[in-house]
């Protein structure tokens, strides 16, 4: 499953609102990017593998198929949930 969180200002993001697209494992959050047409090069390959999306990228990516969640739920999966146990098993056998 793919996911994008809510819609924030962030000091250090100079194009207004953002979000996160994240996903349950690196490859499928990969090939989602790819179908939006996001370059790799943006991938942020940090504790949490994501995306980092403008508002207009936000709504094409619900219309393609993510789910919306909340920043609450984004953090919540990454210390207990799915992205972050996926991420370190992908990790480990690399």
């Amino acid at each position: 499953m793919v996911y994008v969180d809510e819609l924030q200002r962030r000091a250090s993001w100079r194009y207004g609102l953002s979000c996160h697209l994240f996903a349950d494992t690196v490859a499928e959050l990969h090939s989602f990017a790819k179908s939006m047409k996001l370059i790799q090069a943006w991938f942020q390959d940090k504790k949490v593998p994501h995306y980092d999306l403008t508002t207009s990228k936000r709504v094409q990516a619900v219309k393609l198929g993510a789910k919306e969640t909340t920043t609450k739920d984004y953090l919540h999966k990454i210390r207990g949930g799915s992205v972050y146990s996926v991420y370190e098993a992908f990790y480990k056998d690399t």
